[in-house]
């Protein structure tokens, strides 16, 4: 939901990129934040190379577990459904379920699932940084993480797509849905999310808001 005019095109422009941030049952949608670039565009050289140029190295798959999960007979400790995840070329990753799972797509498609470069998570994961560090190539990067507070969101320069509309996005957290209206009533707000049902009517009656439901 968003305050009418102009802050109700840059939050459905926002919207484009966005992703759900949840904590302490509040929630704010945020667009896909980013460290910084892992692209850039180059162009064609104007002579030609006096040596052949570096060829990439082939690609060696790798499997968690090494050895397939017996789904009938699981190790002690180990409660999961997947049998064993493959990384069959460097675009295709393939998963292998004891059982059949009809909303697997659906759980894989969560934003908290994604798939990582092994790079990545080797440097972060000793110290579990991952938490509070983005990995990817959006329009946005993360200048400030307050925990349970607010995250602070600057664009990326290097950004490969349409350059981000606002200068800074600052995506903060509420429990209480009643507070998340009064501030977007207010104006100390330009979009909130989870809007609670007993505040549907209030909303549409209010000709300064949009309610956006999905």
């Amino acid at each position: 939901m968003t305050r009418s005019g102009s802050r109700r095109k840059l939050s459905a422009l926002l919207a484009v990129a966005a992703i759900v941030v949840s904590a302490c049952g509040g929630a704010a949608v945020t667009p896909a934040p980013t460290t910084g670039p892992t692209a850039a565009a180059t162009t064609a050289p104007t002579t030609t190379p006096t040596t052949a140029p570096a060829t990439a190295a082939p690609f060696t798959g790798v499997s968690y577990p090494a050895t397939a999960v017996d789904c009938a007979n699981k190790p002690a400790g180990y409660s999961g459904t997947i049998s064993q995840i493959k990384a069959v070329d460097a675009l295709t990753v393939e998963f292998d379920l004891c059982s059949p799972d009809v909303a697997f797509l659906s759980k894989i498609a969560f934003s908290s699932n994604n798939i990582q470069d092994s790079d990545w998570l080797k440097l972060h994961a000793p110290d579990k940084s991952y938490v509070q560090t983005t990995n990817g190539t959006g329009p946005y990067m993360v200048k400030e993480w307050i925990t349970g507070d607010h995250i602070t969101l600057v664009p990326n320069p290097n950004y490969w797509g349409t350059a981000a509309i606002a200068k800074t996005v600052v995506i903060k957290w509420s429990a209480e849905a009643t507070q998340r209206l009064q501030e977007l009533q207010s104006g100390t707000a330009d979009g909130i999310d989870n809007v609670g049902t007993d505040d549907f009517k209030t909303v549409k009656a209010d000709a300064t808001l949009a309610l956006k439901e999905r």
